[in-house]
């Protein structure tokens, strides 16, 4: 009877431990961030976490504008101050910037090596602030 119990707990034991384990996060595409002066203010990347993928941005409280916002897009057009055509039209919301780090989870239609450049964009001017292009980690 001890040794049953025993066995129950170390299979439950088991199982918890199992079940807290933390998948792996792999870094599939990463960027500087760029201002508007060409001045680097931080890093993004693209990280894939079992099926999830991930959009980790650094520094990007230091890029100028009130409304801040991260869009993920696949355009590879370059950033210019004025721009108010920004990332595109297919472009997808992140999130909004309001620590210096942050790390959004993104809609499952988001393959990991589909995005070419994250934007960061104001929008109650309707301009960008910084905007990194991403380059495919082992190319």
């Amino acid at each position: 009877m001890i040794l049953l119990r025993l066995l129950l707990v170390a299979v439950l034991s088991l199982s918890f431990t199992t079940a807290r384990a933390v998948s792996h996060v792999t870094v599939v595409s990463s960027g500087s961030l760029i201002n508007l002066e060409g001045i680097r203010v931080g890093q993004v990347s693209i990280e894939q976490q079992g099926a999830q993928v991930y959009l980790h941005v650094t520094g990007a409280a230091r890029a100028a504008g009130a409304t801040l916002e991260v869009l993920v897009s696949d355009s590879q057009r370059s950033l210019q101050a004025g721009d108010h055509t920004g990332p595109g039209l297919r472009a997808i919301r992140a999130g909004r910037i309001e620590r210096g780090e942050v790390r959004y989870l993104l809609p499952p239609s988001v393959e990991a090596s589909n995005p070419q450049s994250v934007w960061i964009w104001c929008r109650s001017v309707r301009l960008p602030s910084a905007r990194a292009t991403l380059k495919l980690n082992g190319l």
